[in-house]
């Protein structure tokens, strides 16, 4: 990130922080979506983007670091575990059958498909942008 950040300077961007999540701020702000073709290892990373309205979600080329949504009516609920978006309250524990018939098939289960129905994993190296609900 020291170099992401030195490069940024460059070009006009001033930091607060010494934090890799500012750097993702200030990527955004330079990059848009593009962001992500600038960003190296393992992360999952959402971004809100307060003036357009826009929620972007983006996960590693590898897949090494998770991350799980869920649309239910008008909410966006995202993580790095299933649990935390049980945990809202407002999804389903309904089992995915489909993703059962996958697991007992090639003995894992491939995203975007989880043992929940209303729970979706992003699959590796994808960004997903949520405009509106």
């Amino acid at each position: 990130f020291r170099e992401l950040k030195k490069d940024l300077e460059n070009k006009g961007h001033s930091f607060r922080t010494n934090s890799d999540t500012e750097v993702i701020v200030h990527l955004y702000e330079e990059y848009g979506k593009d962001l992500v073709h600038h960003l190296r290892g393992m992360f999952a990373i959402a971004v809100w983007d307060i003036k357009n309205k826009r929620l972007l979600v983006a996960r590693d080329r590898l897949g090494i670091k998770p991350l799980f949504y869920s649309v239910v009516g008008k909410n966006v609920i995202f993580g790095s575990e299933m649990k935390s978006i049980l945990a809202s309250g407002l999804v389903s524990r309904d089992m995915n059958h489909q993703a059962v018939d996958a697991y007992f098939t090639y003995t894992y289960i491939p995203a975007p498909l989880t043992i929940y129905k209303d729970i979706n994993k992003l699959e590796p190296g994808n960004l997903m942008i949520i405009d509106s609900l």
